[in-house]
């Protein structure tokens, strides 16, 4: 198609425009998804800004510039979720093996290893005063993570203490029961420990002190077997 030098040089100045606006919409999207600076930008001139835009890899030249960066945008984000997904599992598997404790004076021995026997001892002791039994070991968890948390506060003698003060206390009508030994040990822990005072948090209601009071008095009169 031919066209007359008066209709390009009558349509130059629109066509000028036009491309002005382009190469502004290009410049605009490169700032917005990140690709350059407001200050990269000011000092780029168009000719920079089509450069690098045009460098943008994996789009052909009939996509649009603005999804072209869309597109890229979003599969560097991608790649940027799944860096850091991974770096998150690297520190979720390394960091139990960091763990401080006070439970142990071996230094060769791992937490995680150190935790689970000490978690059978707690477990022995749990079923010897014939509370819920359990049965369960520490590599059938589902919240071991959660349970090593809690434990790292204490030694073995504390946590021992707190399942003692639990085992007499749990009766009151004011205590905080717990249907499971590992329930108890990620939130039972801190509330029956000594520090933390059960003894006057979990004080009994005065209809138990009456009925303890009434089964003292029948004890002592012969009335009452235990």
């Amino acid at each position: 198609m031919f066209f007359s030098i008066n209709l390009i040089m009558f349509l130059q100045p629109y066509l000028e425009s036009k491309e002005r606006k382009r190469i502004s919409g290009i410049r605009g999207n490169l700032i917005r998804y990140k690709y350059i600076s407001k200050e990269q930008s000011n000092n780029m001139n168009d000719q920079a800004i089509l450069l690098k835009a045009n460098k943008l890899e994996g789009f052909s030249h009939s996509d649009s510039i603005g999804s072209r960066l869309a597109i890229a945008r979003k599969g560097k984000e991608t790649k940027e979720r799944k860096q850091r997904k991974g770096n998150k599992e690297k520190e979720i598997s390394i960091e139990p093996e960091f763990m401080e404790s006070n439970h142990s004076s071996n230094p060769f021995q791992t937490p995680q290893r150190k935790y689970a026997d000490e978690y059978e001892i707690l477990k022995t002791f749990w079923n010897s005063l014939n509370l819920p039994e359990c049965r369960y070991t520490a590599l059938n968890l589902p919240n071991w993570g959660e349970i090593m948390n809690s434990m790292q506060h204490y030694n073995l003698s504390e946590i021992e203490k707190s399942i003692d003060n639990y085992k007499q206390l749990r009766s009151r009508k004011t205590a905080i029961s717990y249907s499971t030994f590992p329930n108890f040990l990620v939130r039972g822990i801190e509330k029956y420990a000594d520090s933390s005072i059960p003894f006057d948090n979990f004080k009994e209601s005065e209809d138990e002190k009456i009925d303890a009071y009434r089964k003292e008095a029948m004890i002592q009169s012969g009335e009452f077997e235990e």
